[in-house]
């Protein structure tokens, strides 16, 4: 009994610790990825008094444009994947230093 009651006070430890990371808020930009604008088809059965019919649900997805960035300093190893605009993704080059909400990457982790 004493066993189950430890490790329950230690996974609510754990999971307590896991909400006081603070977020990326600057970081190294380690990857992109970009997802062109396609259409997405799923069937959507409707039925009509006493007739079933099936008929396709197209949904278009416009481009979506992600960067990955890498912390630095005390976030070091902590990675954070996000959405951004295309022209900020043209901006970004792998590489450079992101601050979460510019416009675009720069070259100093301060300017942001």
């Amino acid at each position: 009994m004493m066993t189950r009651a430890m490790i329950y006070v230690v996974l609510v430890a754990l999971l307590a610790l896991t909400g006081c990371l603070e977020p990326l808020e600057v970081g190294l930009v380690v990857a992109k990825h970009f997802i062109p604008a396609h259409t997405e088809t799923s069937l959507k059965t409707i039925t009509v008094d006493k007739t079933t019919v099936t008929i396709p649900d197209n949904k278009y997805i416009p481009d979506k444009w992600f960067i990955t960035i890498s912390g630095i300093n005390e976030q070091a190893g902590m990675t954070a994947t996000m959405e951004v605009v295309g022209s900020t993704w043209d901006n970004v080059k792998i590489g450079d230093y992101y601050r979460v909400g510019a416009d675009r990457g720069s070259r100093d982790p301060e300017s942001g």
